[in-house]
């Protein structure tokens, strides 16, 4: 995979420099004259055109890379980074494994969203994971049929929420005298933060006829009713009651989906949300923990189970909730 790039060093905004060559394949990344092996890329991130490359070469300390992308796709270079350092440090870290005992606790699992390989071997067996680049729950045990469209819920952006996201677009235009120009931002929101985005978008193009049109297209896809949410329908109203504190509404409406999802790590985590925002803290540290029982590396819901056990005062558990 060929492309062109530029840095952007951490004291500016804007790239700078010329651009240059770099190159991609399976084993390594190739950034002008310098080369990197793909199995010491520990991270990549992406915002907009700009990759951030999170590298742990053996033997030299951590080192952060930011580069601007053209000719190609940034997002194609990113998928294409992470399955192959996935599948390379997978194979390492089962290389460092000496004895027997050790080699058959070793899992391993390739995401059927993004083919990004997820080394497993750190936590238990549930029916769940966690696909930490595409942050797909994917449900992995064999007697558990998935749901259809299970790839397209995860969190909300913008609010946090076990959702379903969709490819949301700011627009605001402006207009001050001597100056004029444009402001777009691109996220992924649920609906509900699509639809008070779309109209704080509205209002913020009132004056101006080129930037009402866009709110008013975003409107539209904010309103427009959800046909195809499958076993999950109903979880944007459930979502909506818990984001305004009606937790026995949001407690029904997340009841009834998990009649129909029997792994649902994500519903339990919204739920655990709530309640800790109600300040609810041994609640919604029961809830959080149905959560990790579905999926032991959901991040998210460990994260916030920490927070619990850390305001409660619970040293306990939240020492052997870090030990794993």
């Amino acid at each position: 995979m060929r492309f062109r790039f530029r840095l952007v060093r951490a004291s500016e905004e804007a790239p700078s420099g010329r651009r240059h060559n770099g190159t991609a394949d399976e084993k390594s990344l190739q950034l002008g004259s310098e080369s990197w092996d793909l199995v010491d890329l520990a991270a990549v991130e992406q915002d907009g055109a700009r990759l951030l490359l999170l590298l742990q070469p053996s033997q030299q300390p951590p080192l952060t890379i930011t580069i601007s992308i053209s000719k190609i796709d940034p997002s194609d270079l990113k998928h294409h980074l992470d399955v192959q350092r996935t599948r390379l440090r997978a194979e390492h870290a089962r290389a460092q494994l000496t004895t027997p005992q050790e080699r058959a606790r070793f899992r391993q699992i390739v995401c059927p969203a993004c083919d990004v390989t997820v080394d497993l071997t750190p936590f238990p067996e549930t029916p769940q994971m966690l696909c930490p680049c595409c942050e797909t729950l994917v449900t992995i045990q064999s007697n558990v049929v998935p749901p259809e469209n299970e790839a397209d819920f995860r969190l909300c952006e913008t609010c946090g929420m076990f959702s379903r996201p969709r490819h949301f677009r700011s627009f605001y235009f402006y207009y001050l005298v001597v100056h004029s120009g444009i402001h777009t931002h691109r996220s992924k929101r649920c609906r509900g933060c699509m639809r008070s985005a779309s109209w704080k978008m509205l209002a913020g193009n009132f004056f101006f006829v080129i930037g009402v049109i866009p709110a008013l297209i975003q409107l539209t896809r904010a309103y427009r009713k959800e046909r195809d949410a499958g076993v999950y329908r109903g979880l944007e109203s459930a979502n909506q009651w818990a984001r305004r504190g009606k937790l026995t509404k949001a407690i029904e409406g997340y009841h009834e989906i998990l009649q129909r999802v029997p792994c649902a790590a994500g519903i339990y985590y919204n739920l655990g949300m709530a309640l800790y925002k109600q300040h609810d803290l041994a609640h919604a540290a029961s809830v959080l923990e149905l959560a990790l029982n579905d999926c032991a590396n959901y991040t998210p819901a460990c994260q916030l189970l920490e927070q619990c056990y850390r305001q409660s005062g619970d040293v306990e558990k939240l020492e052997t909730l870090q030990s794993h």
